[in-house]
């Protein structure tokens, strides 16, 4: 089953697990690098170099990341 597409909006609760992130590649974009985490410092300031454990993907060529069954409720994530 495809995951559903949402905006949840800056600060939304109750967000269903089953969405997909997405993104609109820019203009000189080859890959991406997903990164996830529940503290916002770590998210903010991980690189590919220095991915402070949330590096969820590296290198993908995709605008979609599924991270359907890897979060657990009651967190907030960056």
């Amino acid at each position: 089953m495809r995951p559903a597409v949402l905006d949840p909006g800056m600060g939304a609760t109750d967000v269903p697990r089953d969405a997909a992130l997405m993104w609109a590649a820019g203009k000189y974009a080859a890959s991406h690098d997903v990164y996830l985490g529940t503290r916002f410092d770590d998210v903010n300031t991980a690189s590919a170099a220095s991915a402070q454990a949330v590096l969820v993907s590296a290198g993908q060529t995709a605008t979609q990341f599924d991270p359907t069954g890897s979060l657990p409720m009651v967190e907030t994530y960056y």
